[in-house]
């Protein structure tokens, strides 16, 4: 990760909490192995297998911006059988568990 990308988010987020999306691409003969680990942690929130460019989804929260650093860089990567990761993190969320929560700029 660029130095000058991790320290900006890093002053963005500060310790407020992180959510995330993550795209996970694995040995599809270890999928329900791997799901089973990463399900384990507690910062998942919901894992799902699905088709296209990654082999599973995953909803993830985050107390803060340098524990979703660590576990994206440290913890996923330290998992046989997960070959690459797609990360994205949350900005704003328009809707969630079936209810609006539109945010609007005054």
């Amino acid at each position: 990760m660029n130095d000058d990308y991790d320290e900006l988010l890093s002053s963005y987020y500060g310790d407020d909490m992180v959510r995330s999306m993550i795209g996970i691409k694995v040995e599809t003969q270890k999928v329900d192995e791997i799901a089973e680990k990463v399900s384990d942690f507690p910062q998942i929130i919901d894992l799902y297998l699905v088709t296209g460019d990654v082999d599973m989804l995953v909803k993830a929260a985050f107390k803060n911006y340098a524990s979703f650093r660590d576990f994206v860089t440290t913890t996923l990567p330290s998992i046989e059988g997960i070959k690459e990761t797609k990360t994205f993190m949350v900005v704003t969320v328009y809707k969630e568990g079936g209810q609006k929560n539109i945010v609007r700029e005054e």
